[in-house]
């Protein structure tokens, strides 16, 4: 990860996508990390730029590639260790059929009607009854 995404001050939505210290600021920021943080007016908050530049990422073979150690030290010294060994949406912890309706309605927002993402994931759901597959992308665009 520290190879592509070892980058503490991204200068575009670009290189956002791939900052693990974008990423770590906004989630320990906001509470949540999604789609709609990567945007440039995301990417200039002032707080979100100072926070990723006091993210310290560091590499350990030790750590399995679906997982991730982390260590939050908060200005009065206190620290909070999280461990994590299979991250949501790995073969060993799949995203539910309700976190995978949950991100497609997350990266449609904005751009499709609620009505329309949920007529696209009962399509989804219902591909096997449908003779033509055309009909998803048309509820797509």
């Amino acid at each position: 990860a520290l190879a592509l995404c070892n980058r503490p001050a991204p200068k575009d939505e670009m290189e956002a996508q791939v900052s693990l210290h974008h990423w770590t600021a906004v989630a320990l920021l906001r509470g949540r990390a999604g789609v709609a943080d990567g945007v440039d007016e995301v990417i200039a908050d002032p707080e979100i730029a100072a926070l990723r530049l006091r993210v310290h990422p560091v590499a350990d073979a030790a750590i399995p590639i679906d997982g991730c150690d982390m260590t939050v030290t908060l200005a009065d010294g206190v620290k909070h260790d999280v461990r994590v060994r299979d991250c949501i949406g790995s073969r060993a912890n799949p995203m539910s059929d309700r976190d995978l309706e949950a991100k497609l309605a997350a990266l449609a927002d904005g751009v499709l009607a609620k009505e329309r993402v949920d007529r696209l994931v009962a399509g989804i759901w219902g591909i096997d009854d449908v003779a033509d597959a055309s009909v998803l992308a048309r509820l797509a665009s």
